[in-house]
C-alpha cells in the first residue's frame, strides 16, 4: 500500500509540473480540463 501511495504522490507531482509549463497561459477552466483529460488517461 506505501508503494502505491508513493507512486500516485508522485504522478500527481509530475502531472502538476506539467500543467505549470503548458498551462501559462490558459484560463482556470481550461486548466482544470486539461487536468482532468490527463488524469483520465492515466
Amino acid at each position: 500500500m506505501l508503494k502505491r501511495k508513493a507512486l500516485i504522490e508522485s504522478i500527481s507531482s509530475n502531472l502538476h509540473r506539467f500543467l505549470k509549463i503548458i498551462g501559462k497561459n490558459l484560463s482556470l477552466p481550461d486548466k482544470k480540463f486539461l487536468r482532468d483529460g490527463l488524469i483520465g488517461l492515466l
